[in-house]
């Protein structure tokens, strides 16, 4: 029998969480009981890697109202107002920072194509690390290098609106 393969996880937002202070390096490092992502745990669970979403929001939302009117039908909430580039862009200079600060701890090792990916994935300390944007607001002429993947979140007004 063949032992399982490691997971590879659509979408994380370990960014996001590291650059809002809500976890840190050594969290993600040595474990942690409450959050999105740890090597630890990780290893523990089989997971090898995945895409480490850059994701900008207008905190000033609340997404505390949010989560509440998620918990009942019709769960139809209004498009949120248009995140100013500039704000998207610094938060998104901030979650790339992380991703850098985690390759540079070797924590991640950054996966520019499936042959890279599959490397990586099977890495005993590392987890395979794909780039990815959610979301365009950041994007301008100044894409951040090295991003792989990236998709228009429906969920916010953006560059390429219907």
């Amino acid at each position: 029998m063949h032992p399982a393969p490691p997971l590879f996880d659509g979408h994380n937002d370990l960014l996001s969480q590291l650059a809002a202070g809500k976890c840190t390096q050594a969290d993600i490092q040595h474990g942690y009981d409450f959050g999105h992502i740890d090597l630890p745990r990780a290893q523990k669970g089989g997971f090898g890697g995945g895409f480490f979403a850059i994701f900008t929001e207008d905190s000033e939302q609340g997404i505390t109202d949010v989560l509440a009117a998620m918990q009942s039908p019709p769960y139809h909430l209004p498009m949120p107002p248009k995140l100013p580039q500039n704000k998207a862009l610094s938060q998104a200079i901030r979650q790339l920072a992380e991703f850098h600060r985690l390759t540079q701890a070797g924590l991640i090792t950054p996966c520019t194509d499936m042959a890279s990916v599959e490397k990586h994935l099977f890495a005993p300390d590392t987890l395979a690390a794909v780039l990815h944007s959610e979301g365009v607001e950041a994007i301008d002429r100044n894409c951040p290098r090295g991003l792989l993947s990236g998709r228009v979140a429906e969920s916010q007004p953006n560059l390429v609106e219907r």
